[in-house]
C-alpha cells in the first residue's frame, strides 16, 4: 500500500461483533494516518442505524471507555460505486456463509492496486475473492483467525472489545500469485499499525495454509460434539472453561489431522497447545496443559455454550448456531477437501462431518463413501466448491 504514508481511504464491509470493534480499534490507533474510515453493509437496516449513529463507545479489556468514535461515512447499498473504488483497503468482517454475496458484490467496484482484506481470512475467503476479482491486480489477505474477541452491546452505539490475540498471521496474494517480499514487508508494517497492539506477521504458505491452520474447526467443533453426547443438560454450561478431557482429545485428534495435511504441503504448523499459547499466551493463568489453556483463559471468560432451552427445562445444542452453520461447511469441509484431493486420509473428520450430516439433515459425502459429492446442493452452497 504505497498511499500508507499519505493516509488511506478504508471501508469496513459488514456490521456485526468484529466490525464493531474494528472501527474503534482504527479510529484509536495513531500509528497510520488515515484519510477516511467508511463502512458498507448489504443490509438495509444496518446502514440505516449506522447513519444515525452520533458515536460509538467501545470498553476496552482494561474497562476504559472510549468515546464518540465516528466514521466518516456510511456506503449507500444503491450506489456504493465511487465509493467502494476510491477504497485503498476494504476490510472484509463477515460471517462465512455471508463471503460469497459480500464479494460477488463488492469485487466489481474495487480499483487495481487495492487490497481486500479478510479478517478472518478462512473458511474459503481467498480462494472465492480470487473467483470475483479474476485477473485484476488486487491484493486479496486473509488471516487465519479474528484477532479479537468482540461483543457487541448496542447496535451502532457500543461494543466491548474483550480481548486481543498477541500476534496474527496472514497470507497474501496478486494475480493468485504470492506476494513480492517488498510487499510482503509493506502489508506486515502496515496491519500491525492500523490494528495496535495486534502483531501481524507472514505466514509459510497460501491460502490452502489459512484454511487448515487450526482454528474454529478444532476449538469448536469437539466441545459441540462431547455437549450433544451429553444433553439433555440441566443448565446451559460455559463453553470454553466447562472443556472436559475428552473434548480435548478430539480437539487434539483433529488438529493432527490437519497437521499431517499442512506437512504434506509442505507447510507444518505447531500443535494445538502451541496454537493457543502464541495467541493468548498473556491471557491464560495456567499453561500447564491444554484443557487449561481453555479453563483458565481470559478471554474465553464467561461465555456460554450456544444451546437451547426446551420446554421441560433441559438444554440442547443449537444446531442454528454459527458454531455449526460456519465451522462444519466452511471450515472442517474445506479441510477434508484439501486432504482428499491430495490424498491424505482424514478419518476423524470424516466421522465428524457425517455426524454432522445426519445431525444437521445434510450430505456433503458421496453415498456409501467420505469422499465429499461435487454434485450435491450443499457441497454446491458452500465454499467448499472452490477446492473440488
Amino acid at each position: 500500500m504505497a498511499e500508507a504514508k499519505e493516509g488511506l481511504n478504508i471501508v469496513v464491509v459488514g456490521g456485526g461483533n468484529a466490525a464493531h470493534c474494528f472501527i474503534g480499534m482504527l479510529r484509536r490507533q495513531q500509528k497510520q494516518p488515515l484519510k477516511s474510515l467508511k463502512l458498507f453493509s448489504l443490509l438495509k437496516k444496518e446502514e440505516e442505524s449506522w447513519s444515525k449513529s452520533t458515536g460509538l463507545t467501545m470498553q476496552l479489556p482494561s474497562g476504559e471507555e472510549v468515546p464518540n468514535i465516528k466514521l466518516d461515512g456510511v456506503i449507500p447499498i444503491e450506489n456504493p460505486h465511487d465509493e467502494l473504488h476510491a477504497a485503498d483497503l476494504l476490510l472484509i468482517c463477515v460471517p462465512s456463509f455471508a463471503i460469497d454475496n459480500i464479494l460477488s458484490n463488492v469485487c466489481p467496484h474495487v480499483r487495481d492496486g487495492s487490497v481486500i482484506f479478510g479478517m478472518p481470512g478462512n473458511g474459503g475467503f481467498m480462494r472465492c475473492a480470487r473467483h470475483h476479482i479474476g485477473s485484476k491486480p488486487v491484493t486479496i489477505v486473509g488471516t487465519q483467525q479474528l484477532p479479537i474477541q468482540a461483543r457487541l452491546v448496542e447496535y451502532a452505539h457500543s461494543c466491548h472489545l474483550l480481548g486481543r490475540k498477541h500476534g496474527m498471521q496472514f497470507a497474501a496474494e496478486t494475480g493468485g500469485v504470492a506476494v513480492t517480499d517488498e510487499k510482503l514487508k509493506n502489508l506486515k508494517e502496515t496491519l500491525s499499525a492500523l490494528f495496535d497492539p495486534v502483531y501481524f506477521h507472514s505466514l509459510a504458505g497460501g491460502p490452502d495454509e489459512v484454511d487448515l491452520y487450526p482454528s474454529n474447526q478444532c476449538i469448536h467443533i469437539p466441545r459441540l460434539y462431547g455437549l450433544w453426547q451429553k444433553q439433555p443438560l440441566d443448565e446451559n454450561p460455559l463453553f470454553y472453561e466447562g472443556y472436559e478431557q475428552d473434548e480435548i482429545d478430539l480437539m487434539e485428534d483433529l488438529s493432527q489431522e490437519l497437521l499431517k495435511i499442512s506437512t504434506h504441503l509442505g507447510h507444518p504448523f505447531p500443535d494445538m497447545k502451541e496454537v493457543m499459547l502464541r495467541y493468548y499466551r498473556h491471557s491464560i493463568k495456567d499453561n500447564s496443559t491444554l484443557q487449561s489453556c481453555f479453563t483458565t483463559n481470559e478471554g474465553y471468560k464467561g461465555l456460554r455454550s450456544p444451546m437451547k432451552q426446551r420446554e421441560d427445562g433441559k438444554y440442547v445444542i443449537d444446531t442454528a448456531s454459527r458454531y455449526f452453520i460456519e465451522d462444519i461447511p466452511y471450515s472442517l469441509l474445506i479441510g477434508k477437501a484439501i486432504g482428499q484431493k491430495n490424498n491424505v486420509d482424514t478419518p476423524v473428520m470424516n466421522k465428524i462431518i457425517k455426524w454432522a450430516e445426519d445431525l444437521l439433515g445434510k450430505k456433503y459425502f458421496i453415498e456409501g463413501t467420505t469422499n465429499i459429492d461435487p454434485d450435491s446442493p450443499d457441497v454446491k452452497a458452500s465454499l467448499v466448491r472452490y477446492y473440488l
